[in-house]
């Protein structure tokens, strides 16, 4: 019989960040980390959660942003009335209607963690970010400004996992070389992990 290769479900990917890391707090650890490691002085973590909760009421342009973030005008109009140039939550939903509606808000939470470190390069990304394992941090344990890197396993990125389905890392170097690599964690279902392209 010839040799096989090993063939490695996109999948794996996913349960690296779920199974390695316990909570949301523990992934937002691991993402603090890289900001030390990038010698960043600074790390500013927000959360933009403003409708993690049902409001009382909303204003007309909370109404056309969550219409442009595909939540159901249908939806919508059966959770909330039209009250002048408001629109005042209904006395009485139906617990589906809630249900669905808190579901729906709960994906527009954006999580943003800013640092000042000092970049990736594209070759960077494509060798150590885009390399699963990667064995950089581990052989390379300090870094410019003299700190002992946190990070050695090389999976602390799929800890984006963790916190939501979509990710967008804008990087930018001191040569005014920038860099927006996205990635859909839902794309790494079903396929092998050659299948999946991140931009």
């Amino acid at each position: 019989m010839s040799k096989i290769p090993f063939t490695v479900s996109a999948r794996t990917a996913r349960l690296i960040g779920r199974e390695n890391i316990a909570s949301s707090k523990g992934a937002i650890i691991e993402l603090v980390k890289n900001c030390y490691d990038a010698d960043s002085k600074i790390c500013i973590v927000y959360f933009d959660n403003y409708f993690s909760i049902l409001h009382e009421k909303i204003s007309l342009n909370d109404y056309k942003f969550l219409l442009q973030n595909r939540i159901s005008q249908e939806l919508i109009n059966r959770v909330y009335e039209k009250k002048h140039t408001e629109y005042i939550l209904k006395s009485f939903i139906k617990d589906e209607d809630r249900f669905q509606i808190k579901s729906d808000l709960k994906k527009l939470a954006k999580l943003y963690i800013i640092d000042a470190g000092e970049g990736m390069t594209a070759e960077i990304i494509q060798k150590h970010w885009m390399t699963i394992g990667t064995d950089n941090k581990a052989n390379n344990i300090f870094t410019k400004s003299g700190r002992v890197r946190s990070g050695a396993k090389g999976i602390g990125r799929f800890a984006l996992d963790k916190l939501g389905d979509k990710c967008t890392m804008i990087t930018k170097t001191n040569s005014n070389n920038g860099f927006i690599w996205t990635v859909d964690w839902r794309d790494f279902e079903g396929k092998v992990f050659n299948d999946i392209r991140c931009i």
